[in-house]
This record gives C-alpha cells, sequence and structure tokens, in this order.
C-alpha cells in the first residue's frame, strides 16, 4: 500500500490549490509527438502526443483536471468516452486492454505529478518559503515497484534552493517518476550536499526543466486571489493545509486581495442600488481582513445614515472599519465624509461616482487637525472658486475633489481619485489655475494650525 501521508499520494488524491492555479494556467495545443513540445512549453500547454483536434485535447484535458477526488479508473472511464466520441484512432496502446491501461496510466499520471510539481515549485519559490527553508531536499517517492536506480541514489539529497541542479533536476525526472522536493532549513547530517558527477544523464529526454517555474508568479497569484475568495471556514482550512506542509501564505498579500474583492463586489451593489433608487448606500467592511460587515440601504441622495452598532464601532480604537458608499452626483468625498474618517475605528473611506468616477481617503500624519482647519479650508476654497471663475474656469462638479487634494498635500489626508471623463476635462482645460488655487487652499491650511 502507498503510504498515505506522502505528498505525492495526497497530490493524486486531494491537490492543494497551487498544483490546481497551474492546471488552469495551462493551454491547448496539438501535438504527433511528446517530443514537439519541450521544457517549459509544457508549463503552457496540455497536450497528449498523437491528439491533435482541439474539442478532443479540450475534453482530455477537462477528464484530467477533474482533480478533486479524480482517480485514474475514473479517468480511464472518461478516456474511453472520449476517444469514441470524437472517433481518435492510431493512438499508441490502441486495440488492447493492456495497452489502453498503459496508455491511460501515462496520461494520467504525467499530466497529475507534472502539476503536483509545478505548484510544489510556486509554493517553494515564494519569498516566504526560501527565507525560512534556504535548502531544497530530493526526495524518493517509495511508490514505484521497480524504482530507478539513480533517482534512488538522489534521495535526500540536499542543495541550497537556489543551485543550479533544480534548473533540470527539479522532479518528475521522466515518465512515471514520483520524486518530488521538499524545503529544508538545513541538511541533515551524512546527507549527500553536491549532485553526483554525470547526473544530466539521468533525467529522462524532455524532462530537463523544473515544471512550473516559467509560469510560477503567476500561479502564485492565481492562488492567493482563490485563497481570498474563499469564505470561512474553508480559508482557515487552506491556510491550515498550506501550513502542514512547511508554506506560510503571504498575509498581506491574501489581505489585498481579498479587499479588492470585496471592494469590487461592493462597488457592483452600491451603483446598481444607487441608480435605482438615487439614494446614497453604504458597505462596511474590516480593513484588516477584507471581510464584509454589512451592508444598508439608504434614504437621502446626499448622505449615508450608519447603523447604531456600527455607528459606534467608528468610535473605538483598534477597529479598522473600512466605509464605501456611492456618490449619485459623482462628485468627491465630503467635509462629513472626512469627519467620519478622522473616528478612531474608521480607517478608510471610498465614493463611488455613477459615472466611472471614484474618491478613496485614508488618515494622513495630520488627520488630528482635520476639524481645526476645515472649516477654514472651505473658505479659501470658496474665494479661490470665485477667483477662477472670473477667468472663465469652471469648477463644478469638481470643487470637492480640488479641497481634498489641499488636505492631501498638507498631510490631513491621503487621497486617491478617479474624476469621470466630463469632469476630468473640466480639470485639464483649468489645470495650471486650479494648481495654483489648490496651493493657495494648503497655505491657508497652514496658517489656520499655526
Amino acid at each position: 500500500m502507498p503510504d498515505s501521508t506522502s505528498p505525492l499520494f495526497g497530490a493524486i488524491n486531494l491537490p492543494f490549490q497551487e498544483q490546481l492555479a497551474f492546471w488552469e494556467r495551462k493551454e491547448i495545443k496539438g501535438s504527433r509527438h511528446w517530443l514537439d513540445i519541450r521544457h517549459a512549453q509544457h508549463d503552457r500547454w496540455f497536450v497528449v502526443a498523437g491528439a491533435e483536434k482541439a474539442d478532443l485535447l479540450h475534453d482530455l484535458q477537462q477528464a484530467v483536471s477533474g482533480l478533486q477526488g479524480g482517480t485514474l479508473e475514473h479517468f480511464r472511464k472518461n478516456f474511453r468516452e472520449i476517444v469514441k466520441k470524437h472517433g481518435w484512432t492510431g493512438w499508441t496502446g490502441e486495440g488492447s486492454a493492456a495497452g489502453e491501461a498503459w496508455r491511460t496510466k501515462v496520461i494520467w499520471q504525467t499530466n497529475i505529478r507534472a502539476s503536483y510539481a509545478a505548484g510544489r515549485y510556486a509554493q517553494l519559490t515564494s519569498p516566504e518559503a526560501k527565507a525560512a527553508l534556504p535548502y531544497w531536499k530530493y526526495t524518493h517517492s517509495g511508490l514505484s515497484m521497480n524504482p530507478r536506480a539513480d533517482h534512488l541514489a538522489w534521495d535526500g539529497m540536499t542543495l541550497p534552493n537556489d543551485h543550479p541542479f533544480w534548473n533540470k533536476g527539479f522532479p518528475p525526472n521522466g515518465f512515471g517518476c514520483g520524486c518530488y522536493v521538499v524545503g529544508v532549513r538545513k541538511p541533515e547530517e551524512g546527507a549527500m550536499t553536491n549532485p553526483p558527477e554525470g547526473w544530466e544523464q539521468h533525467i529522462g529526454k524532455g524532462w530537463d526543466y523544473a515544471p512550473g517555474k516559467s509560469v510560477a508568479d503567476e500561479v502564485r497569484q492565481i492562488v492567493e486571489a482563490k485563497a481570498a475568495k474563499y469564505p470561512e471556514p474553508l480559508r482557515s482550512d487552506f491556510l491550515a493545509q498550506a501550513e502542514k506542509v512547511g508554506i506560510v501564505p503571504d498575509e498581506e498579500k491574501l489581505s489585498a486581495a481579498r479587499v479588492a474583492k470585496t471592494e469590487g463586489d461592493a462597488k457592483k451593489w452600491l451603483i446598481q442600488q444607487g441608480k435605482a433608487t438615487g439614494f446614497e448606500n453604504a458597505v462596511i467592511y474590516d480593513a484588516a481582513t477584507g471581510k464584509e460587515i454589512g451592508r444598508y440601504e439608504g434614504q437621502h441622495p446626499a448622505r449615508f445614515y450608519l447603523p447604531e452598532d456600527i455607528s459606534k464601532r467608528t468610535y473605538q480604537r483598534g477597529e479598522q472599519l473600512a466605509l464605501l458608499h456611492n456618490h449619485p452626483d459623482s462628485v468627491s468625498l465630503s467635509g462629513k465624509d472626512l469627519l467620519i474618517l478622522a473616528r478612531p475605528g474608521v480607517a478608510k473611506i471610498l465614493a463611488y461616482g455613477h459615472t466611472g468616477a471614484w474618491f478613496a481617503a485614508e488618515k494622513g500624519a495630520e488627520m488630528s487637525k482635520l476639524a481645526l482647519v476645515l472649516d477654514a479650508a472651505k473658505t479659501e476654497l470658496k474665494r479661490q472658486t470665485s477667483l477662477l471663475s472670473l477667468h472663465r474656469i469652471n469648477t463644478g462638479g469638481i470643487q470637492a475633489h480640488i479641497l481634498n487634494l489641499a488636505l492631501a498635500r498638507a498631510g490631513i489626508i491621503s487621497y486617491t481619485s478617479k474624476l469621470d471623463k466630463t469632469r476630468a476635462l473640466l480639470y485639464d482645460r483649468g489645470k495650471d489655475a486650479i494648481e495654483a488655487a489648490v496651493q493657495e487652499i494648503v497655505y491657508a491650511i497652514e496658517r489656520t494650525r499655526l
């Protein structure tokens, strides 16, 4: 019986996320022979030697990619149905039960093991893993009844994770090879620490490359995005499984991906609701984790109301709430928005316009001075916009944006934005004069806080 604790056993029976991500990254390409596609090309192409029709390859890829809980027998059943459906004939092994068993095993094991290795490579080459596990240990699976003597001799060989050997010798190293790599902190006593002379000759033809190396960064990005989408408790289970194999996920990237997804979903709902009712609505989420807390329908076109329990949390130190809402008129954040941002429990406030604009602010180094300088800044804004109008510079719809640019320059807030096309054109037409007006507002802010 194979050892059920073996990483390879786990790869075949329950794939991890980097393995699935690598598989999803593969495209389809017809080939008459395995060697028609070489080395890192296999990172991007799914190939079954002898199969060329796109629909046939697609069905075969789908059959093999039934990874979650899939078995060789399950693939064999699908293989027979697919071959019959597409009328594929002349394939090696056709015509006998033994030939079919051999061919299906080669197809299935080759793709499963290569995807496992590519996923493993993506895990081991993450910055966190490379720092924590500076050495990689070559490990023979022990699953084969007739192991390759050379691969067996490499069992336990431990080399730095940047050793040139891994560019070609990262397993699998041939058809049916079940070897794998684990990350370790240092070599064990007595371990082989240099590849034997002539080791390249013992790698199967066409296998002298590291599966997944050419797309490792893309694979990790897919995994981080997928992990961010998992609801609890699936996300916690995924993170626990990652830790069991010695991989500590980049929590910062995972959080960023979760935030991006939460904000994307919120934006869609806020604009949809806003266009339907004409009111401002709100979505609150935890800025530390990206987890949505609640959605709240509004009753007013120019302000949103927070439930009492949420409002109380905005004043609590230690909270990191992000407040998202829509602005039906597509203007920037108001003074009232910024005063909410100034509360201890609020980390971020963001408004989506209905015409493609968005405006986001976080606390600046001088945020504590907001209440002190806001009225003076508004007064100077009014004076500057009057002067601009005398020069026929229209600031309609961008006055709040001008004020927030000045508050950002004064260090009160951190501000990012995107104007819609109409207002961006207004700004660009009077850009030099508007920039001068922004600076005058900054001077007014500085005079006030002195």
